[in-house]
Formats: C-alpha cells, sequence, structure tokens
C-alpha cells in the first residue's frame, strides 16, 4: 500500500509528507498492535478494540481518525487484491470542530511590531529539563515571515518548500503576488496575495540578497538551511518565543495559537474586512474548499455578520385614534 502511495507522490498527486507519517504510525502503533492478527481476523470488535487502546495511551480524536484512516486504506488495499472477501464495519469517531486560534487586528499589530522590535536580540532555547540547548538571534525575517503569511494566505508547509522561482510579481490595474509553491493538500493551482505582500516580499528578497542567497532556486525563507524541516523548526521556535513574551500564546478561548494561526488570520481578515467578499472565491484563493471556510474561519464570525438580521425588529402599525 505504501509503494502504491510512493508512486502517486512521484506523480504529484499526494504530498511526500504522507508516507513519512503514515509509516511512523504503523510502526509505533499498529504493526506492534495487530502483529499476531491474519488481515482476515481484523472486524468491527478488533478495529473498536484498537482505537479504545489508543484512547487509553492518550491520543486525541483527530489522532484516531487518523489511524482509522490509515487502517482503512490497509484493508481497501487487502480486498482490491482479493485477500479479504470484503471490509469490515469501522466504528464511529465523532469529532467536533476546533476552529484554530488566530489574532485580532490589535493582536496581530502587537505581534509583528514586538517582532520588529526582536530583531537583533539572542534568546536562548532550553529543553524539557530547562537545560539549554542552543542560542538563536532575532533577525527581520521572522517579521517578515509574519507579515507575508498574514499577506499571502500561504500554509506553514507552504513556507518550508516556497522559493524564488514560485513567486511573481504583478504590477498592472493590481499589485500583488503570484505564489506557484509546489502542491500542498491536494491544491496546486496558483493564488494571489494581498497589496503589502509585494513590498514586504521584495524586502525579504533583498535581505538575502545581502547574503547572496536571493538566486530563484533559493528558498524565500532561511535559505541557508538545505534541510527544510529543520528551517521550518528554527522559525516555529522563534516563532513561539514572539508568543510567549507578547502573552499571546493563547487567545480568549484558551485556543493555542500556532504558526498556523497566521494563515488563519489571513483568512479572518479577509471575511471581517473584505468588502462582501465571495467566500468561494476566497476559498478557491486559499487553496481550501468554501465548506472549510464555514466550519472553521465563518464560525468565528457568522453572528456579526448576521447582526442587521438579529437585531432587526417588525414595523409596528400604528395605533389609530379613536
Amino acid at each position: 500500500m505504501l509503494k502504491l502511495q510512493e508512486s502517486r507522490i512521484k506523480r504529484g498527486e499526494l504530498s511526500a509528507s504522507i508516507n513519512v507519517n503514515e509509516q511512523s504510525r504503523l510502526r509505533v502503533h499498529m504493526l506492534p498492535y495487530f502483529r499476531t492478527y491474519d488481515v482476515g481476523q481484523i472486524d468491527y470488535t478488533v478495529i473498536e478494540t484498537y482505537l479504545n487502546t489508543l484512547t487509553e495511551k492518550g491520543l486525541k480524536v483527530a489522532t484516531l481518525k487518523l489511524h482509522e484512516s490509515l487502517l482503512r486504506k490497509v484493508l481497501k488495499h487487502a480486498h482490491r487484491k482479493q485477500i479479504i472477501p470484503h471490509l469490515p464495519a469501522f466504528p464511529t469517531i465523532t469529532m467536533e470542530d476546533d476552529p484554530r486560534g488566530y489574532f485580532n487586528s490589535w493582536e496581530y499589530t502587537k505581534l509583528h511590531n514586538k517582532a520588529k522590535a526582536l530583531v537583533g536580540t539572542e534568546i536562548v532555547v532550553r529543553n524539557a529539563q530547562g537545560k539549554a540547548e542552543r542560542r538563536m538571534r532575532f533577525t527581520q525575517e521572522l517579521h517578515n515571515l509574519i507579515l507575508f503569511m498574514v499577506n499571502t494566505y500561504v500554509r506553514p508547509s507552504d513556507i518550508k518548500v516556497l522559493k524564488h522561482s514560485h513567486v511573481a510579481v504583478v504590477r498592472k490595474d493590481n499589485t500583488y503576488l503570484r505564489l506557484s509553491p509546489p502542491t500542498t493538500k491536494k491544491h496546486n493551482k496558483p493564488f494571489i496575495s494581498m497589496p503589502i505582500a509585494v513590498e514586504v516580499y521584495e524586502r525579504q528578497r533583498e535581505y538575502q540578497a545581502e547574503r547572496k542567497l536571493a538566486k530563484d532556486d533559493d528558498y524565500v525563507f532561511m535559505p541557508e538551511h538545505r534541510n527544510r524541516d529543520y528551517a521550518y523548526v528554527q522559525l516555529v521556535r522563534l516563532f513561539y518565543h514572539l508568543l510567549e513574551v507578547t502573552d499571546l500564546r493563547l487567545d480568549a478561548k484558551s485556543t493555542v495559537r500556532t504558526l498556523y494561526s497566521l494563515r488563519h488570520t489571513a483568512i479572518m481578515f479577509r471575511i471581517t474586512k473584505g468588502d462582501n467578499i465571495d467566500w468561494n472565491t476566497l476559498a478557491q484563493n486559499a487553496r481550501t474548499s468554501a465548506e472549510m471556510i464555514t466550519r472553521f474561519y465563518g464560525s468565528h464570525y457568522q453572528n456579526e455578520m448576521n447582526v442587521a438580521k438579529l437585531q432587526s425588529m417588525k414595523p409596528t402599525k400604528k395605533r389609530q385614534k379613536a
């Protein structure tokens, strides 16, 4: 099954990370548990017991669904190969929508202003035991990253792979960036940015050019690290420290904010500040679906969007004089 997925990855149909993640789930949980089972013995009860075992280990509902999905794929493969006569029934896993935290206008301003103020300062990164592991320095790169993400809708996974060759500056009736990063979440169409992203991108490229790291084939952010997972971790560490010093780690609902919250903020700003923007158009440009916009982003704003209706009053008839 993994070999077939690898072929689809090479064709660009799937993200390269999918096999890495699923091999990890197989190695750590699934294979040790099912090692003594013949594939034909895996029925509803066995699957239910497996998921309950994962629950007892503290895995969250979202992670359980990933395990359920992987197990279903393995059994589907067995069915297509005529190793088992039919697919077993699967337990239902109910998961409530959990919209990610985002930054309101005041918080966003506080965040990027602090990132700018910290340029040149050094922090000590400590492990879980409190021992110093490394020192890191804030540069203008994090400040540029925050502004870039909120004005382009990019995912953190896009940042890892985004090269200058994926970015085109367009100046016509409107000014914007046309971004064409590699496929993420099965989306591969180019998308456009807000106008301010052009200024931010040109500032970032100029910053990298001073270090001779701004060729078309260079990465836009942290190009000095060819290991892109390591580059991403470095950005995350700096961003988490920034969240701590600005006291913005949690939102008003105690939802933990992450680097992904910047993309969430980008979409929320378009919903709240846009002039009657069409959600289908927004979804297409943000490389997501209108359903996701409604469920995970619009959920924050539905009542305020309908405030006129909620406050409306039926006209009352004037009382006739006697």
